[in-house]
């Protein structure tokens, strides 16, 4: 498991980096991963607070088809389309106005891959350890698997940078990074849950974060919770300590609900990992993976084309 690492100095240093290549950008497109989830997009809304602050033009690059259902209806329900509009971008039309001075703030698998391929300079900002398959060359890149969430990590640039007068970050920014935080460290019951995840919502709840709304935009709908009842309810243990859960074949079932099993099941007592395979898409299956540390699911999933954490993986492939 990664040592969390709390090198204040280190923070400093890299937000500084950060904020440097943004001040010098003529223009900056930020994309999360595909199938966006709340964390996800509270590291972009970070990192957009941070280029409203040395007004520096900016998109996110948005497709509500490769975002998480719960992520798009909290983005669309949170800013009115005038406002999302002026702020996001769709891949295909980031792709066909970047230009070679464009800069990418880009987490590995993102959304914008088209537009990432053009981008002059690249800076990638992700709490999962590096895999094989990684973005070329980027300019700045902060990896660190110790964090909780990158939501956690965006934070914290905006915290030690040595911005003078200091960055602000909208409250409802900082609601939807606080939710990306509650999502990532499982509500702080997760292993990579440490002392700078609660740190990270002492700053966000300085910068008037609603934790109560926060909570509300990862509450499930009636047919998810009976969704996941129903797949939790497939639960079969082979060896001691290892639980998976397989759905029924006809059900699409999104990422989130899958790992929402994961979770649960991963908090029987007994369970050290459990297992959860369904179809998120037509001719996609997916698993989802979580452990309580004893057992490294991270390289258990990386050997079926995954990744993740330590206690906390995932895996999608055809079939």
């Amino acid at each position: 498991a990664a040592v969390e690492n709390t090198g204040r100095v280190q923070f400093r240093s890299i937000a500084n980096s950060l904020i440097g290549l943004a001040k010098d950008a003529s223009n900056i497109y930020i994309s999360g991963h595909k199938d966006m989830d709340m964390d996800a997009l509270g590291a972009c809304l970070g990192v957009a607070a941070i280029c409203e602050h040395y007004k520096k033009p900016y998109k996110i690059i948005f497709d509500p088809r490769l975002t998480e259902k719960k992520t798009r209806l909290a983005f669309q329900s949170t800013f009115d389309k005038a406002r999302l509009d002026r702020m996001t971008i769709s891949p295909k039309e980031a792709e066909e106005s970047i230009r070679p001075s464009t800069d990418v703030s880009v987490p590995a698998l993102v959304m914008g891959d088209k537009a990432l391929e053009k981008s002059s300079k690249t800076i990638v900002i992700d709490h999962h350890r590096r895999g094989e398959a990684f973005i070329e060359k980027p300019v700045l890149s902060y990896i660190d698997p110790s964090a909780g969430s990158t939501s956690e990590i965006i934070a914290e640039f905006v915290k030690y940078s040595s911005a003078n007068p200091r960055i602000e970050i909208p409250a409802e920014y900082a609601t939807i990074m606080l939710s990306g935080i509650f999502l990532d460290t499982s509500f702080f019951k997760s292993k990579a849950t440490g002392v700078r995840s609660f740190e990270a919502c002492e700053i966000l709840k300085e910068f008037g974060a609603d934790n109560a709304k926060a909570d509300d935009f990862l509450k499930d709908e009636v047919e998810e919770y009976n969704l996941v009842t129903k797949i939790a309810s497939t639960m079969r243990s082979p060896y001691t300590g290892v639980a998976y859960c397989v759905s029924d074949d006809s059900d699409i079932i999104e990422k989130s609900a899958l790992a929402k099993v994961a979770n649960q099941i991963r908090e029987l007592k007994g369970v050290n990992a459990s297992f959860v395979i369904g179809r998120i898409k037509q001719n996609e299956i997916a698993i989802s993976a979580r452990s309580d540390g004893s057992i490294n699911v991270q390289l258990l999933m990386e050997k079926l084309g995954g990744g993740g954490h330590f206690g906390m993986a995932a895996a999608s492939f055809p079939g």
